[in-house]
């Protein structure tokens, strides 16, 4: 009979094998197409980084740090898909939203423009033998044989909820350092680090979902609109490399997504205040909501 000081541990490590095994499915489910298999199998991987960042815990060092590359090579191949996924769709909201912003045969250039990336992004990648969907799907094959084999030292699950709240207090540190600097890698960094512990606090056996549901809420906003955020700066930078782009245009765009970013930021901070204001960093102990 397992002691429960390795039962934490165990549900972890089975919590990222049932995650990755389910991806698995994806790739010959008529209801999914390629687009929407891709963005699945990129929120599988943030799942599975962020519960392997607290398996750390009962792991070798080298064990986690070989894990956590091969989810990490796996997300950045697919990384080529999504920006030029997301860069169509961030560009369309940004036209319904300003209407006149921008001339209609400039709209139907840049729109042209991205759904022709759109179409060589995912040609390159399926004609890439390194790159194709069955090559990546195998790579995460070889996760799970890894994790199913992996010696697993005891751990409390004190020791997993102390590590969450060490997430707490990163994406706290990056809350404050974002909110001074405005810098969008600085943000991004706090977008990610939010995001972790999100995921950590959802998925970690043990935490009452009811009780973090005012917390959870708030840390879902703040992600949300810290990727739209993110969308934007990617989109902007993709049309600044565009030739056929005018500077005349591109400078409405770019005061455009400004706008947009500063309503956003401005949202996230107000609430970035109630989940990561000093005091909530100083009495937030997750052991009262277990």
């Amino acid at each position: 009979m397992l002691k429960v000081k390795d039962t934490t541990a165990y549900s972890i490590r089975d919590i990222i094998v049932r995650e990755i095994t389910n991806s698995l499915t994806l790739q010959h489910n008529s209801e999914y197409n390629t687009e929407l298999r891709i963005h699945e199998y990129r929120k599988t991987i943030k799942r599975c980084r962020s519960l392997l960042w607290l398996f750390r815990l009962c792991i070798e060092e080298l064990d986690y740090m070989q894990l956590d590359e091969k989810l990490s090579i796996v997300a950045g191949e697919m990384a080529e898909r999504r920006d030029a996924t997301v860069n169509l769709r961030t560009f369309l909201n940004l036209v319904q939203t300003h209407t006149t912003f921008l001339p209609e045969n400039v709209n139907q250039q840049i729109t042209n423009d991205l759904t022709k990336n759109l179409k060589i992004a995912y040609a390159i990648c399926n004609n890439n033998p390194i790159k194709t969907e069955a090559s990546l799907l195998d790579d995460l094959k070889t996760v799970l044989t890894d994790l199913n084999s992996i010696n697993i030292k005891p751990c409390t699950h004190s020791d997993f909820l102390n590590s969450i709240e060490k997430s707490h207090y990163k994406a706290a540190q990056l809350y404050f350092d974002s909110r001074n600097t405005l810098e969008t890698e600085i943000i991004h960094k706090w977008r990610k680090s939010t995001k972790r512990l999100l995921l950590q606090i959802r998925f970690t056996p043990g935490i009452d979902q009811l009780l973090m549901e005012p917390i959870i809420t708030k840390l879902d906003k703040i992600t949300d609109s810290l990727g739209r955020d993110h969308d934007l700066a990617v989109l902007e930078n993709t049309l600044k490399e565009n030739r056929r782009l005018s500077k005349e245009n591109f400078q409405k765009i770019h005061l455009v997504v400004m706008k947009e970013r500063a309503k956003l930021q401005k949202e996230t901070f107000w609430l970035g205040e109630e989940v990561f204001s000093k005091e909530h960093v100083r009495t937030f102990r997750l052991k009262s909501y277990v």
